[in-house]
Protein backbone atom coordinates (compact mmCIF):
# COMPACT_ATOMS: atom_id res chain seq x y z
CA UNK A 1 0.00 0.00 0.00
CA UNK A 2 1.43 3.64 -1.08
CA UNK A 3 0.35 6.54 0.65
CA UNK A 4 -0.27 9.46 -1.36
CA UNK A 5 -1.17 13.49 -0.45
CA UNK A 6 -4.42 14.21 -2.56
CA UNK A 7 -4.49 17.47 -1.42
CA UNK A 8 -0.70 18.08 -2.92
CA UNK A 9 -0.56 18.22 -7.16
CA UNK A 10 3.13 17.16 -6.72
CA UNK A 11 5.76 15.36 -8.74
CA UNK A 12 4.66 11.76 -7.31
CA UNK A 13 0.76 12.42 -7.88
CA UNK A 14 1.96 13.15 -10.95
CA UNK A 15 3.64 10.28 -11.49
CA UNK A 16 0.99 8.35 -9.80
CA UNK A 17 -1.82 9.82 -12.42
CA UNK A 18 0.75 8.67 -15.13
CA UNK A 19 0.88 5.08 -13.55
CA UNK A 20 -2.79 4.59 -13.92
CA UNK A 21 -3.48 6.10 -17.31
CA UNK A 22 -1.51 3.33 -18.64
CA UNK A 23 -5.17 1.40 -18.65
CA UNK A 24 -7.42 4.15 -18.99
CA UNK A 25 -7.94 5.05 -15.13
CA UNK A 26 -9.51 1.45 -15.36
CA UNK A 27 -8.80 -1.42 -13.14
CA UNK A 28 -5.90 -2.44 -11.63
CA UNK A 29 -1.84 -2.15 -12.69
CA UNK A 30 -0.07 -5.30 -11.64
CA UNK A 31 3.47 -5.15 -10.10
CA UNK A 32 6.47 -6.15 -11.81
CA UNK A 33 6.53 -9.69 -12.49
CA UNK A 34 9.81 -9.67 -10.00
CA UNK A 35 7.57 -8.51 -7.28
CA UNK A 36 4.64 -10.98 -7.43
CA UNK A 37 5.17 -14.46 -9.92
CA UNK A 38 7.32 -16.61 -7.63
CA UNK A 39 8.53 -18.10 -10.96
CA UNK A 40 10.25 -15.39 -12.02
CA UNK A 41 14.27 -15.61 -11.39
CA UNK A 42 14.11 -12.79 -9.57
CA UNK A 43 11.31 -13.31 -7.13
CA UNK A 44 12.43 -12.62 -3.78
CA UNK A 45 16.20 -11.54 -4.82
CA UNK A 46 15.11 -8.15 -6.64
CA UNK A 47 15.96 -4.94 -4.12
CA UNK A 48 14.17 -1.83 -6.03
CA UNK A 49 16.95 0.42 -3.82
CA UNK A 50 20.19 -0.71 -5.01
CA UNK A 51 21.69 1.16 -7.58
CA UNK A 52 23.53 -1.96 -9.61
CA UNK A 53 20.76 -4.18 -11.43
CA UNK A 54 23.17 -5.84 -13.48
CA UNK A 55 20.90 -8.89 -14.02
CA UNK A 56 18.32 -6.89 -16.11
CA UNK A 57 18.85 -6.10 -19.66
CA UNK A 58 18.96 -2.75 -19.98
CA UNK A 59 17.01 -0.43 -22.47
CA UNK A 60 18.52 2.58 -23.90
CA UNK A 61 16.29 5.42 -24.87
CA UNK A 62 17.39 8.30 -27.02
CA UNK A 63 15.23 11.27 -27.03
CA UNK A 64 15.39 14.58 -28.66
CA UNK A 65 13.03 17.23 -27.80
CA UNK A 66 12.98 19.63 -30.57
CA UNK A 67 10.39 22.18 -30.19
CA UNK A 68 7.59 23.70 -28.33
CA UNK A 69 4.61 25.49 -28.65
CA UNK A 70 2.85 27.43 -25.62
CA UNK A 71 4.43 26.21 -23.00
CA UNK A 72 4.19 28.84 -20.74
CA UNK A 73 0.14 29.72 -20.76
CA UNK A 74 -0.77 33.05 -20.55
CA UNK A 75 2.99 34.70 -21.13
CA UNK A 76 4.41 34.70 -24.51
CA UNK A 77 8.13 36.20 -23.44
CA UNK A 78 8.94 33.70 -20.50
CA UNK A 79 12.74 32.20 -21.03
CA UNK A 80 11.77 28.53 -21.44
CA UNK A 81 14.39 25.80 -20.47
CA UNK A 82 14.15 22.25 -20.02
CA UNK A 83 14.45 19.88 -17.32
CA UNK A 84 14.51 16.01 -18.39
CA UNK A 85 14.30 13.47 -15.66
CA UNK A 86 14.07 9.67 -15.31
CA UNK A 87 12.11 8.62 -12.41
CA UNK A 88 12.16 5.17 -11.18
CA UNK A 89 14.38 2.73 -9.29
CA UNK A 90 17.56 4.58 -8.00
CA UNK A 91 19.26 2.88 -10.61
CA UNK A 92 17.58 4.84 -12.98
CA UNK A 93 16.79 8.22 -11.48
CA UNK A 94 18.96 10.81 -13.23
CA UNK A 95 18.15 14.44 -13.87
CA UNK A 96 19.39 17.19 -16.87
CA UNK A 97 18.50 20.27 -17.79
CA UNK A 98 18.39 21.78 -21.15
CA UNK A 99 20.44 25.66 -22.52
CA UNK A 100 17.47 28.25 -22.90
CA UNK A 101 15.64 27.66 -25.90
CA UNK A 102 17.86 28.97 -29.55
CA UNK A 103 16.05 32.40 -30.57
CA UNK A 104 18.32 35.51 -29.99
CA UNK A 105 16.87 36.75 -27.28
CA UNK A 106 15.72 33.63 -25.28
CA UNK A 107 12.51 34.52 -24.62
CA UNK A 108 10.21 33.13 -26.56
CA UNK A 109 7.37 30.51 -24.94
CA UNK A 110 5.58 30.81 -28.10
CA UNK A 111 7.43 28.20 -30.05
CA UNK A 112 10.77 27.68 -28.60
CA UNK A 113 13.23 25.47 -30.05
CA UNK A 114 16.16 23.71 -28.43
CA UNK A 115 16.95 20.49 -30.18
CA UNK A 116 17.69 19.11 -27.09
CA UNK A 117 19.03 15.21 -26.98
CA UNK A 118 19.55 12.96 -24.44
CA UNK A 119 20.76 9.16 -23.61
CA UNK A 120 18.91 7.29 -20.85
CA UNK A 121 20.21 3.63 -19.85
CA UNK A 122 17.04 2.08 -17.90
CA UNK A 123 17.49 -1.29 -15.90
CA UNK A 124 13.90 -1.17 -14.72
CA UNK A 125 12.08 -0.06 -17.67
CA UNK A 126 8.77 -1.41 -15.57
CA UNK A 127 9.01 1.42 -12.87
CA UNK A 128 10.58 4.22 -15.60
CA UNK A 129 8.79 7.32 -15.89
CA UNK A 130 9.73 10.01 -18.21
CA UNK A 131 9.20 13.74 -16.65
CA UNK A 132 9.80 17.04 -18.74
CA UNK A 133 9.27 19.58 -17.24
CA UNK A 134 9.82 23.76 -18.89
CA UNK A 135 10.63 26.45 -16.61
CA UNK A 136 11.42 29.52 -16.74
CA UNK A 137 15.44 30.70 -16.79
CA UNK A 138 15.51 33.67 -15.82
CA UNK A 139 13.20 33.20 -12.04
CA UNK A 140 13.05 29.30 -12.09
CA UNK A 141 9.39 29.20 -11.95
CA UNK A 142 8.06 25.90 -13.66
CA UNK A 143 5.77 26.86 -16.56
CA UNK A 144 4.50 22.96 -17.71
CA UNK A 145 5.05 19.55 -17.65
CA UNK A 146 4.70 16.28 -17.75
CA UNK A 147 4.75 12.51 -16.66
CA UNK A 148 4.84 9.30 -19.19
CA UNK A 149 5.96 5.65 -18.02
CA UNK A 150 9.04 4.74 -20.34
CA UNK A 151 6.95 1.83 -21.29
CA UNK A 152 4.42 3.44 -23.62
CA UNK A 153 6.46 5.78 -25.16
CA UNK A 154 6.58 5.23 -29.51
CA UNK A 155 9.18 5.65 -31.82
CA UNK A 156 9.45 8.85 -33.84
CA UNK A 157 8.02 12.32 -34.65
CA UNK A 158 5.63 13.15 -31.52
CA UNK A 159 3.69 15.86 -30.24
CA UNK A 160 3.29 15.46 -26.33
CA UNK A 161 0.66 17.18 -24.90
CA UNK A 162 2.09 19.24 -22.04
CA UNK A 163 0.03 19.96 -18.56
CA UNK A 164 0.32 22.69 -15.65
CA UNK A 165 2.29 22.75 -12.97
CA UNK A 166 -0.91 20.92 -10.92
CA UNK A 167 -1.15 18.43 -13.67
CA UNK A 168 -4.08 19.81 -15.48
CA UNK A 169 -4.11 19.34 -19.41
CA UNK A 170 -3.36 22.24 -21.42
CA UNK A 171 -5.21 22.61 -25.12
CA UNK A 172 -2.53 24.33 -27.05
CA UNK A 173 0.43 23.17 -25.24
CA UNK A 174 2.77 20.51 -27.04
CA UNK A 175 6.09 19.15 -27.11
CA UNK A 176 7.27 18.24 -30.85
CA UNK A 177 10.03 14.97 -29.77
CA UNK A 178 11.33 12.11 -31.38
CA UNK A 179 12.24 9.20 -29.29
CA UNK A 180 13.98 5.70 -29.94
CA UNK A 181 13.96 2.21 -27.41
CA UNK A 182 16.29 -0.42 -28.05
CA UNK A 183 17.97 -2.68 -25.77
CA UNK A 184 21.78 -2.15 -24.78
CA UNK A 185 23.49 -4.08 -27.83
CA UNK A 186 25.71 -6.00 -25.14
CA UNK A 187 21.76 -7.80 -23.90
CA UNK A 188 20.34 -8.18 -27.38
CA UNK A 189 21.81 -11.44 -27.32
CA UNK A 190 20.88 -12.78 -24.39
CA UNK A 191 17.45 -11.00 -24.13
CA UNK A 192 15.33 -13.64 -24.71
CA UNK A 193 16.67 -16.20 -21.75
CA UNK A 194 16.80 -12.81 -19.54
CA UNK A 195 16.71 -13.60 -15.91
CA UNK A 196 14.58 -10.70 -15.75
CA UNK A 197 11.91 -12.94 -17.77
CA UNK A 198 9.76 -11.39 -20.46
CA UNK A 199 9.47 -7.62 -20.32
CA UNK A 200 6.14 -6.98 -20.83
CA UNK A 201 5.74 -3.26 -21.97
CA UNK A 202 2.08 -3.29 -21.89
CA UNK A 203 -0.89 -1.38 -23.30
CA UNK A 204 -1.42 2.76 -22.79
CA UNK A 205 -4.57 3.35 -24.71
CA UNK A 206 -5.38 6.88 -23.72
CA UNK A 207 -1.78 8.22 -23.62
CA UNK A 208 -0.61 10.14 -26.60
CA UNK A 209 2.14 7.60 -26.67
CA UNK A 210 1.04 4.14 -27.67
CA UNK A 211 2.06 0.47 -27.41
CA UNK A 212 5.95 -1.43 -27.26
CA UNK A 213 4.55 -4.98 -27.53
CA UNK A 214 7.03 -7.08 -28.33
CA UNK A 215 10.68 -5.87 -27.33
CA UNK A 216 12.85 -9.17 -27.95
CA UNK A 217 12.14 -8.43 -31.76
CA UNK A 218 12.06 -4.79 -31.22
CA UNK A 219 9.34 -4.11 -33.09
CA UNK A 220 6.99 -1.60 -31.98
CA UNK A 221 3.35 -1.26 -33.53
CA UNK A 222 2.16 2.30 -32.95
CA UNK A 223 -1.51 3.44 -31.69
CA UNK A 224 -4.10 3.87 -34.67
CA UNK A 225 -5.20 6.75 -33.01
CA UNK A 226 -2.98 10.25 -34.00
CA UNK A 227 -0.80 11.14 -31.21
Amino acid sequence: MVALNFQTADVAMAVNTAMFEQTGNCGYILKPRALWDANHPLFGKFNPYSKEISSCPAIILQLTIISGQYVSPGSFSANPTLEIEIIGVPADCVKEKSKSSGSSSGRNSVNPIWNHSSTFRIVFVELAFLRISVYDGDNGKLLSQRVVPVRCLRPGYRHLPLRTPNNQPLEQSLLFIRGNLHVEPSHVRDLTMSSCGNLDMGPCEDLPMGIMEDLANLLVEPSKAGA
